[in-house]
């Protein structure tokens, strides 16, 4: 996707301008300076795509894309800082050395080492051998302070000991990257919360069999969403200050009423019920994500598991009464009293010809499978548009299946809802 085209890009950039500033130096100090420039870039991009500017949605296909593509920069960062570090460049012949540029090393070894941790802790959710969790909290936290250690990269950068002047291309190049990104970290600590946060006041919170939803009433200008996106959910003074994403589960509304289903899935999730009353206020963030069936063709299936018919919820709610497409959707749960929705959806059904469904429960009828799809669905899944919210090894299973029944579909909609 051109997203990713254009961090590699800017990656590519950097290496060049690196060989080329100090190849005269020897390939190995090219090597080493290039390194460390393409991970100062990378890392920067990383914090870019942290402040979740919309305006890049696009190029990524979503902010599901764009927070992958954020996990993957910090783990290639962390590997060019750690190849950096193993062939430090050595420009002593060429530069007499300084007390500052000293100071640059040793801000460069603290920073690489707090990055290290840090990122470690992103990509790792369990520890080994013990099987320890991280909790969210600490991930979150810690999380937070990774800018703090690239200012300490960008500092490094600046003053440590080259052969290449402060105007130099190389320089200008990296001292942009760095400006920008610690810029976006100053943004997502500092301004963020008071630009982008709206506040709601707390409608209704009805509790069901493992689901909590919750309504909620604009206090100010309401947030304008179409059907599949999502939004975040911050509750401050609570003891739940870190916001948690949750799709919309129905079409924009004329009172700009919006509503949540919120399973307990962690212990941010599991408090939150108990932490909430009729009347507070809360903020909320968005709306983000692409997911959005209209994109699709004429014939459509649309499979969700467990909470994850929460988009399926809003698109179904949106359709017309005489809707084109063909439409068919397949919800399963583990028992049908954690179904959520199913009037809503029976209703739809009777409203719209063009629109059915299914619901399969797993602990009676056994896990949905791609035979099971194919036996329930009116029509095959050859040559449809599939979009699928739910869990990642359902939805591999089910496209695996497919595929080796030669009914792969012509195109698979799904998005990635695990951002940490």
């Amino acid at each position: 996707m051109p997203g990713l085209l254009v961090i590699t890009f800017f990656c590519l950039v950097a290496a060049a301008l690196s060989f080329s500033s100090v190849s005269a130096y020897g390939l190995g100090n090219a090597f080493g300076v290039a390194t460390g420039s393409v991970a100062v870039v990378a890392m920067s991009q990383c914090l870019i795509l942290a402040a979740r500017p919309r305006l890049l949605e696009p190029l990524f296909g979503g902010l599901d894309h764009m927070y992958r593509a954020h996990k993957w920069l910090g783990i290639t960062a962390l590997g060019l800082m750690l190849v950096h570090n193993q062939f430090d460049p050595d420009f002593e012949h060429w530069v007499q050395e300084s007390g500052i540029g000293d100071f640059a090393k040793d801000l460069g070894e603290v920073a690489l080492y707090g990055l290290i941790t840090l990122i470690l802790l992103s990509w790792i959710k369990r520890l080994p051998v013990i099987g320890w969790e991280i909790p969210y909290q600490l991930w979150w936290f810690t999380h937070r302070l990774t800018g703090a250690f690239f200012a300490l990269v960008a500092v490094h950068q600046l003053l440590v000991d080259t052969p290449y002047s402060w105007n130099d291309p190389l320089a200008i190049y990296l001292n942009v990257f760095c400006a920008l990104g610690f810029g976006s970290y100053l943004f997502v600590e500092l301004l963020a919360r008071r630009l982008r946060r709206r506040a709601y006041r707390v409608e209704s919170l009805e509790r069901h069999a493992g689901v909590a939803e919750l309504a909620l009433a604009p206090l100010g200008r309401p947030m304008r969403w179409h059907p599949g996106q999502f939004a975040f959910l911050n509750v401050p003074g609570f003891g739940l200050g870190e916001a948690h994403p949750f799709t919309i589960t129905e079409p924009l509304q004329p009172t700009g009423r919006i509503r949540f289903a919120i399973k307990p899935l962690g212990d941010w999730t599991r408090r939150l019920p108990d932490r909430l009353s009729l009347g507070a206020t809360v903020e909320v963030e968005g709306p983000y994500g692409r997911f959005d069936f209209r994109k699709g063709g004429l014939k459509q299936i649309w499979i969700a598991g467990g909470v994850g018919i929460t988009p399926f919820l809003a698109w179904a709610q949106s359709l017309a009464v005489d809707e084109q497409r063909s439409i068919y959707l397949l919800y399963t749960v583990r028992r049908e009293s954690d179904a959520i929705g199913l009037d809503v959806l029976r209703e739809v059904a009777k409203m719209v010809p063009a629109f059915s469904f299914d619901l399969v429960t797993s602990g009676h009828e056994g896990r949905l499978t791609a035979d099971g799809l194919v036996a329930r669905a009116p029509f095959s899944p050859k040559d449809v548009d599939l979009f699928f919210c739910g869990p990642s090894d359902l939805r591999r299973a089910i496209l695996r299946g497919l595929e080796t029944r030669e009914l792969a579909p012509k195109r698979a909609h799904f998005e990635y809802f695990e951002f940490r």
